[in-house]
């Protein structure tokens, strides 16, 4: 069952999980789920969920089963009555497919609009103002031919004015990261990627002196969404791509892309960079999570890009190998396929 209620912004309190084999019988639950039943964790395996839940829950479990969603909204409601606004993360295994539930909690949105307002002043002027008035003494001290720098001065100099230009790119990242994570919804409208992905790859190609024979790609789809944030998205791959090139041969990219079951367009972006260990391939998205710290950038262009992707109502995930390259996949609405309210 969907639920009705529709909030400006929502987190997330865990509270269990259950388990159900392909045919809809249970495998395992959580304690959390057991204190609203009258069974216990033995003789509940091997019962049918239309046995414990309500038919309605048990039909909104199988839709969510059927259309083989990685997460599912609705009531979870049990059989003596007790009722729970949840969002479901559903794992697929090889005989049994997981949920594991949260309970949806609303923020008011005056909230979160006067606590992000705040946030992007504090970012955008009162941080930042320091970190201009330190760069600005640094010039005004080696313009001043009266000034005699030793050597060891001029050195320290200069690496305070390397750190401070790397403390403003890191403000820069938190504003554009807080820009598409708390954004004004927007009407999504038909995009085309194919222009997107042009622009997107003339700025990197201008800010790196890049050949355009480096990338590849084919015909991609139109797709919902918003232009200038698709720009972005592709902009912060592309440019990952380039910062994270091998030394051990030239940089190629190659975007290619395929239609999924559920109205959905795949587009994939793999290149023959450094790669990382596959252990972090969730950990990467995190904000300023940096796996290599002697190449550039601050860790934050796959957070803000799955911001963009979270926004855009599509997914996105990486799978890697240390040597051979990653390749970025964006899971998409598709305009031609899919109207959406």
């Amino acid at each position: 069952m969907n639920s009705s209620r529709i909030y400006s912004s929502e987190i997330r309190k865990p509270l269990g999980f259950f388990s159900v084999s392909l045919d809809g019988t249970f495998v395992d639950c959580s304690f959390h789920l057991l204190q609203f039943t009258t069974y216990s964790a033995a003789s509940l395996v091997g019962k049918s969920i239309r046995n414990v839940f309500t038919p309605e829950t048990a039909q909104w479990i199988e839709q969510a089963i059927e259309q083989s969603a990685p997460t599912a909204r609705g009531l979870l409601i049990t059989q003596n009555g007790v009722k729970i606004d949840i969002t479901c993360e559903i794992t697929r295994e090889e005989q049994s497919i997981r949920f594991t539930y949260a309970e949806r909690v609303e923020i008011p949105k005056s909230v979160l609009s006067e606590e992000w307002s705040l946030m992007s002043k504090v970012v955008s002027h009162d941080l930042r103002e320091p970190l201009r008035k330190i760069l600005l003494y640094i010039d005004m001290i080696r313009g001043n031919t009266q000034n005699v720098i030793t050597p060891d001065s001029r050195m320290l100099l200069q690496v305070t004015n390397d750190l401070s230009y790397q403390a403003m790119q890191l403000l820069d990242a938190i504003q554009l990261y807080i820009s598409f994570a708390h954004a004004t919804r927007r009407t999504l409208r038909p995009v085309n990627l194919n222009e997107v992905l042009n622009k997107s790859w003339h700025k990197v190609q201008e800010e790196n002196g890049l050949s355009a024979q480096i990338l590849t790609a084919t015909k991609l789809p139109v797709v919902w969404g918003h232009s200038d944030t698709l720009q972005a998205l592709f902009y912060q791959l592309l440019d990952n791509a380039v910062k994270f090139s091998s030394p051990e041969r030239p940089l190629q990219i190659a975007i290619e892309t395929s239609e999924t079951e559920q109205n959905m367009v795949q587009i994939r972006v793999q290149d023959n960079g450094l790669g990382f260990d596959p252990a972090y391939q969730t950990d990467v998205f995190q904000l300023f999570k940096q796996l290599n710290r002697n190449t550039a950038g601050c860790g934050a262009g796959l957070a803000i890009s799955q911001k963009i992707v979270e926004s855009h109502r599509g997914n996105i995930q990486a799978q890697t190998q240390i040597g051979e390259g990653t390749t970025i996949t964006l899971t998409l609405p598709e305009a031609s396929k899919v109207q959406l309210n």
